[in-house]
């Protein structure tokens, strides 16, 4: 499977933002399913909706902590 990357780093600066926005999320984190735990009643029906066979590859866009 051929894997497409971003373009490199243009700047040390713009490495410094994605790195600091990175470094938030992660504080956070833990924290997540304690403060909206909707969220984790949302995964379960979109995945019971997708029902996604043994072994199929999905693109997560932005859906949470990965558990």
């Amino acid at each position: 499977m051929e894997v497409v990357r971003a373009r490199p780093w243009r700047s040390p600066a713009a490495r410094w933002v994605t790195d600091l926005g990175a470094q938030s999320f992660d504080r956070v984190a833990a924290d997540d399913d304690r403060a909206v735990p909707f969220f984790a009643t949302f995964g379960a029906r979109l995945v019971g909706w997708a029902a996604p066979e043994a072994g199929a590859r999905v693109l997560d866009l932005g859906a949470g902590r990965a558990r």
